[in-house]
């Protein structure tokens, strides 16, 4: 009987510690990042241009609304992890660096609109929200894939709802290809 009670004891002590491994000193649960599996994402090389870099955020979902984790639709996390990219590149950058985000859904077909997004911005966001836990992402940097463990925002039910707001700020633009305008819901054919 003793030896059961220890056993029970033990097991009891493990499932607690991972109990507060999970929550934070305030009794909320941690922010989690929230991972965008199948995204396409390319940096490419500067072309001489020392001020911004163009950059493409390619997803294979065909709608953006789909609510998913943390009460956020499809749309604020891809816009969440645009900004977290954003933050990462900007490490060693001035602050009017700007990464010109082209976002595409459903692989290419939907061009979503051309979100600049400064670093200076992007250290703001990161500020407001907080920094969450480390996530691996591949890149396509320049054509050569690269893996990079990148700082998230921690988002989480509190938060949530003021980041979507946030998302909301952050406008679409067209771009110019070609002597064509592409804008936001287009679907392009390159």
């Amino acid at each position: 009987m003793k030896k059961y009670c220890s056993y029970v004891a033990i097991s009891l002590l493990i499932s607690f510690g991972f109990i507060l491994k999970a929550i934070t000193p305030l009794g909320m649960r941690k922010a989690v990042a929230i991972p965008v599996p199948n995204a396409y994402i390319n940096f490419a090389g500067a072309g001489g241009d020392f001020k911004s870099r163009q950059a493409t955020f390619q997803v294979s979902d065909q709608t953006t609304i789909t609510k998913i984790e943390k009460n956020l639709r499809l749309y604020e996390v891809h816009l969440a992890k645009m900004i977290e990219l954003t933050y990462d590149f900007c490490e060693d950058r001035a602050a009017d660096y700007i990464v010109h985000w082209n976002y595409q859904a459903d692989d290419g077909k939907i061009f979503m609109g051309n979100f600049p997004l400064s670093c200076e911005l992007a250290r703001k966001i990161f500020q407001r929200f907080g920094t969450g836990e480390r996530e691996k992402v591949t890149l396509d940097y320049r054509g050569k894939i690269v893996y990079e463990h990148i700082a998230t925002l921690a988002l989480d039910s509190k938060n949530s709802k003021q980041f979507a707001s946030l998302v909301q700020t952050l406008k679409p633009q067209c771009i110019e290809v070609t002597k064509k305008k592409i804008c936001p819901g287009d679907r392009p054919t390159f």
